[in-house]
C-alpha cells in the first residue's frame, strides 16, 4: 500500500502542509499503473486495514499487487497545490520484499531538509545502506542538483546514529559493496546494523546549499545473513517507509510534551510586567513544529549574560503557580556559580503543575521542570498533578532491579519527606541534582561555543543540527559496549517489550555485564543523550557538594516488598571514580563546562576508587559504606527522621529525561 498524506500532518504541528494530495504510481519505465485522490476513492480501498487508514479524507491511497520490479510514485497537489507531504510505502504479505526505497525532491535549509523514514520490522537487526546523492543526478538530465549533500542517521526518539559527507570518509567505506558506491566522491554513505525500529533519514547541502537530491535505502541481508530462515519466512524483516513527523532533536517524546495541557494554558511569567512573556509562551509552550522561534525572538540567556545572576535567570522562568517561583528562587540562591553559567544555553524554564518528568526539549532550548521537588508547604503540594511517570511499568517483566541513590556520610540527601512542610535545604539536592541534569543535555545540544557563536537569524534546532554534538561525539569515540544492556535500557526507559532472552536475564548476568562496562548508571543505556547527562550529573554532584551516587543489581521482589528484600549482587559507591567512567565523565563536562573540567578532573583524581558494596546483603544495609557512624544523620532538622525512614526506599528511576 501506498500513501500519501498531507493535511494531518497539520496534526502534529506541522506548518505548511500539503492540503489535498494526489498520488500517481508508474513503473520505472514510465508506464501507467494506479492513481489516486481521495484514498475512500479507490477501488480496492475496503483492503486497507483500519491502522493504515488516513486520518483525512483528502488524502490518497494506492492498494497494488505489484510484480518484482522498480517503481516510482509520485506526489503532487489538486489544482496545482503545493506544501508540505510525505509519501509513504508499506508491505502487506510476506510474500516478497522491499529491498529498496528513495526519495527525490528538492532540499533547502532549516525545516526543509529531506527527512526520509523507514521501519525495520521484525525481531532481528538488519545490514542496510543509506545514500545521500546530488551530483551524479546531473548525469540524468536533472536541473538545480545538490552538490554537495551530508546525510544524517537518527533513531525514534532523536538520538544520533551516525553521519556522513563524502562517501569515502565514512568508518565502512572500504567495506561498502561495489554496486553502492557512488559515482561522485561529494556524495554521502552510512552503512550500519540496525535494531528494529524506526529510523529518519536527513539529507541537506553541506555549507547550506539548496537542491535537489536523493535519500535511498537498500537492505543488505535478509535475516541477519542466515539464508534458509529467509526462504522460509521472506517478510521476517523488513524496509518500509513510515514517515512521521520530525522527531524531537532531544531523548524527550512529543507525545508526552503534547499531553501537557495546563502548561499550555496556564503558564505566565514568574517575574510580573516580564516585557518577554509573550515570546517565552509562544516560543517554549505553545510552539509546535514547523513555527520554531528565531533566537531574534527569544535569544538564549547567555546571548545576553555572560555571568547569568538568578535576577537574569528569573527573568527567563514561566510557572503555573506563583508559589514555584517563589521556591524556584530560594533554591537558585542556594546553587553554586557553575550551576548559574549553565543556563546561559537556555532560552527559558517552564514550571508548571502537570510536568512529569522534567525534560529539557531541543526544538525550543528550554527545560520543563516537575514541581514536585519543589513545594514546601501542604498547600502547595496539593497543586501538583499526582499522575505517575510515564516510565513507571516499563520493564516490569524483567527479573532484576538496578538501584539507585544519592548519599552523604552514609544518609540520603535527594529523598525528601513526601507530606508536611519542607525546607529549602530539605529539597536543594534534589534540585541541584534535576538541574544538572537538564543544563547537560542543554549544554550538550547548544554548548558554550555554539551560544557565543549563535546566528540570531537561525532556530535552536538549526543550531543544534549544525554538526555533531558532544553526546554523538562521547558515543563516536568512547561508546558503551555491551548490547545487552544498551538493549535492556530500550526495555526499561523506552518502553519496548523484552524479549524471552531479555526476561530471563538474572542480577549475575547484569552484574557481569554493567560492572565491565563504562556506564555510571543503568539510564545510561537509554540513549547517547542520557548517557551523556548521567555522566555530567554524577561527577558534578560529587565536585560540588561532596555527594556519592550509588548503584547495584539487586533481584526482583513482588512490588510493595521492603529494602530488606533487595538483595545485592554487585553494587558500588561513586561508579564515576571507576577510571574508564570518570574519563568518559570528563570529557562531558569539557564539552558542556569548559571552565570546570580541569578543577573537576583533579577532584575526582584525588578521590579513592569506587567503594563495593558486600554481595548478598540487603540493599539498604549497603547504604552504610563510609566510615561514619550508622546514625549519625546529615544534619538535625524536623524532617530528620522521616528522610531515615525514606532510606528504606528503593529508587530505579530517574526522575527526569
Amino acid at each position: 500500500m501506498i500513501r500519501a498524506r498531507g493535511p494531518s500532518l497539520a496534526d502534529f504541528g506541522v506548518a505548511g502542509v500539503l492540503e489535498d494530495p494526489y498520488i500517481s504510481l508508474s513503473r520505472l519505465t514510465g508506464e501507467y499503473i494506479d492513481s489516486n485522490d481521495n484514498w475512500a476513492s479507490h477501488s480496492r480501498a475496503s483492503e486497507i486495514a483500519v491502522q493504515l487508514q488516513p486520518t483525512n479524507p483528502y488524502e490518497a491511497a494506492i492498494v497494488a499487487t505489484l510484480a518484482p520490479g522498480a517503481y516510482t510514485p509520485i506526489v503532487s497537489g489538486v489544482s496545482g497545490g503545493t506544501g508540505v507531504g510525505i509519501v509513504e510505502v508499506f508491505e502487506l504479505d510476506t510474500q516478497s520484499r522491499l529491498e529498496n526505497i528513495s526519495t527525490r525532491g528538492f532540499v533547502s535549509t532549516g525545516d526543509d531538509v529531506m527527512i526520509g523514514g523507514f521501519i525495520i520490522d521484525g525481531d532481528i537487526s538488519k545490514r542496510v545502506v543509506i545514500r545521500g546523492r546530488g551530483p551524479s543526478l546531473a548525469d540524468f538530465g536533472v536541473q538545480g542538483a545538490l552538490m554537495n549533500p551530508n546525510l544524517t542517521l537518527i533513531g525514534l526518539t532523536g538520538e544520533y546514529i551516525d553521519s556522513n559527507d563524502d562517501y569515502a570518509t565514512h568508518a565502512e567505506s572500504a567495506s561498502l559493496p561495489v554496486q553502492f558506491i557512488p559515482t561522485n566522491a561529494a556524495e554521502s554513505v552510512i552503512m550500519a546494523t540496525l535494531e528494529p525500529g524506526a529510523y529518519t533519514a536527513i539529507l541537506n547541502g553541506v555549507g547550506n546549499a539548496e537542491g535537489v537530491g536523493i535519500v535511498e535505502v537498500f537492505e543488505l541481508d535478509n535475516d541477519g545473513g542466515d539464508e534458509s530462515e529467509s526462504g522460509n519466512n521472506p517478510g521476517k524483516n523488513t524496509v518500509v517507509l513510515p514517515p512521521p513527523p520530525p522527531p524531537p532533536t532531544s531523548s524527550n517524546r512529543e507525545l508526552a510534551f503534547l499531553s501537557l495541557v495546563g502548561m499550555r494554558t496556564s503558564t505566565r511569567a514568574a517575574v510580573a510586567g516580564n516585557p518577554r512573556e509573550g515570546n517565552m509562551l509562544a516560543c517554549t509552550v505553545q510552539l509546535r513544529y514547523g513555527n520554531e522561534c528565531s533566537l531574534l525572538t527569544l535569544p538564549l540567556i547567555g546571548m545576553e549574560f555572560t555571568e547569568p545572576s538568578v535576577d537574569d535567570i528569573m527573568t527567563r522562568v514561566l510557572v503555573s503557580h506563583d508559589w514555584m517561583a517563589k521556591n524556584f528562587r530560594l533554591v537558585l540562591e542556594t546553587m553554586p556559580r557553575e550551576i548559574r553559567l549553565m543556563t546561559r544555553a537556555l532560552s527559558a524554564i517552564v514550571i508548571s503543575y502537570d510536568i512529569r518528568p522534567s525534560f529539557y526539549w531541543g526544538l525550543t532550548g528550554a527545560i520543563y521542570l516537575d514541581p514536585d521537588g519543589l513545594w514546601l508547604a501542604q498547600e502547595e503540594q496539593a497543586t501538583v498533578d499526582t499522575a505517575p511517570d510515564f516510565r513507571a511499568d516499563f520493564g516490569a517483566e524483567l527479573s532484576f532491579v538496578m538501584p539507585w541513590r544519592y548519599v552523604r556520610n552514609n544518609e540520603y540527601v535527594t529523598l525528601t519527606p513526601t507530606s508536611g512542610i519542607r525546607t529549602v535545604e530539605d529539597i536543594r539536592y534534589r534540585m541541584a541534582a534535576l538541574l544538572l541534569h537538564e543544563l547537560a543535555h542543554a549544554n550538550d545540544f547548544l554548548s558554550p561555543a555554539r551560544v557565543v557563536a549563535a546566528d540570531p537569524s537561525r532556530t535552536v534546532l538549526d543550531i543544534a543540527i549544525g554538526g555533531v554534538i558532544p553526546s554523538s561525539q562521547l558515543s563516536n569515540v568512547s561508546p558503551l559496549r555491551s548490547q545487552m544492556m544498551l538493549g535492556l535500557g530500550q526495555v526499561s526507559f523506552q518502553g519496548e517489550t523484552a524479549s524471552e532472552l531479555q526476561k530471563s536475564l538474572v542480577p549475575p548476568d547484569i552484574a557481569s555485564e554493567f560492572s565491565t562496562d563504562a556506564a555510571s548508571d543503568y539510564y545510561n543505556y537509554s540513549t547517547t543523550r542520557e548517557d551523556f547527562a548521567m555522566l555530567f550529573e554524577e561527577a558534578m554532584m560529587l565536585y560540588l557538594f561532596g555527594i556519592d551516587r550509588d548503584v547495584g543489581v539487586t533481584n526482583k521482589p513482588e512490588s510493595g516488598a521492603p529494602c530488606a528484600d533487595y538483595i545485592v549482587e554487585w553494587g558500588v559507591r561513586n561508579r564515576v571514580l571507576d577510571q574508564q567512567v570518570r574519563d568518559r565523565a570528563v570529557r562531558a563536562i569539557g564539552d558542556a563546562l569548559p571552565e570546570a573540567q580541569a578543577a573537576v578532573e583533579q577532584h575526582l583524581m584525588g578521590e579513592d576508587p569506587p567503594t563495593s558494596m558486600v554481595a548478598g546483603q540487603d540493599w539498604c544495609s549497603n547504604r552504610y559504606l563510609d566510615p561514619v557512624e550508622a546514625s549519625t544523620p546529615r544534619r538535625g532538622n524536623p524532617a530528620g527522621d522521616e528522610r531515615r525512614a525514606l532510606g528504606d526506599t528503593v529508587e530505579t528511576i530517574s526522575p527526569w529525561l
